[in-house]
């Protein structure tokens, strides 16, 4: 079996090979999704390896690039993603060869560590293979049924909450003075913004602003109810701004029909904002994170205390 690396003239066998392997729920798998995700990241490109047999693409393993800042330096890391093994290959160990050869691979390079959000059934594959895990990703979630109309669930959603030029124009101006004293955080330039959210082809996403926030939403249909899930937020006021942004958030659940609200327990900027405001509020614990260090200097990294995680860093996209 050969290993190589892939190319952008790889893309339709390996969404082929993703759609046979995994279907086609959760994320479209098409060759438009996949160029946009591996081959136009801000960040540059994914690293991406194969594995073949008689001339066909039997298994791929592909690690997508991002960015961090940590103390106003960039810190180059891979978050390990899509991989897929032939219905045929599976059980020859394809998919630990992938990943060993391009972690070894990546560690000679300027990458500082490795992170994924695993399942229980491979998360003892990632730690046979080097990887930490830190433990479940603390999700905060609120229930409301305040105003919530399951007769009127088709209601298309305010244009206010899908202005382009509000979008552009609150990454631009809230980029500054929002990443100031946080520990790290992505690397989040309007480039990024407009990559992530704006021409993400896999989901819709809401914005719910004024001169003081700006929150990144989208709507998790679940069968028999919605979920607003929030996944990137920039305020300027931090707490001062708790009330206003609750009745904004309630509006648009009521606009919505989203009977619970979910955040990150580690976007540690935000956070209080929603641990003071709402009195009906618990955590769940979601899938897990892990981590491989490539540099054992970023060790003592830990997400929630010196590392900020919002679930647009987190979510499976």
């Amino acid at each position: 079996m050969n290993v190589r690396e892939a190319t952008l003239n790889d893309a339709s066998e390996i969404v082929e090979l993703l759609q046979l392997s995994l279907g086609n729920t959760r994320f479209p798998k098409t060759i438009d999704y996949w160029k946009w995700k591996h081959y136009k990241n801000p960040f540059g490109e994914s690293k991406i390896i194969v594995a073949e047999e008689k001339g066909r693409i039997v298994g791929v393993r592909a690690f997508l690039r991002w960015q961090w800042i940590y103390n106003s330096t960039i810190i180059n890391a891979l978050r390990a993603v899509d991989t897929a093994t032939h219905p045929k290959y599976r059980r020859r160990g394809v998919f630990r060869n992938l990943t060993t050869s391009l972690r070894d691979k990546v560690s000679h390079e300027n990458f500082k560590f490795i992170y994924n959000t695993p399942n229980k059934i491979s998360g003892d594959g990632y730690l046979n293979m080097g990887w930490k895990l830190v433990g479940r990703i603390p999700v905060l979630t609120i229930f409301r049924l305040k105003n919530i109309s399951f007769q009127n669930s088709g209601r298309s959603i305010p244009s206010r909450y899908q202005q382009e030029d509000v979008f552009l124009r609150f990454i631009a101006e809230f980029e500054n003075d929002t990443n100031a004293g946080l520990p790290m955080f992505t690397n989040r330039s309007p480039k990024y913004w407009r990559w992530r959210y704006r021409d993400c082809p896999a989901y819709k996403y809401y914005y719910i602003a004024n001169d003081a926030y700006f929150f990144c939403v989208r709507i998790v249909k679940h069968k028999g109810f919605n979920e607003l899930r929030i996944v990137d937020c920039l305020t300027r006021n931090g707490i001062d701004s708790a009330k206003e942004i609750m009745k904004e958030i309630n509006n648009f659940c009521s606009i919505s029909n989203c009977i619970l609200v979910t955040h990150s327990d580690w976007d540690i900027s935000n956070v209080d904002i929603f641990r003071q405001t709402f009195k009906f509020i618990f955590k769940k614990s979601t899938p897990f994170f892990a981590l491989n260090f490539l540099d054992k200097s970023f060790g003592h990294l830990a997400p929630g205390k010196n590392w900020n995680l919002s679930l647009g860093d987190l979510e499976l996209f």
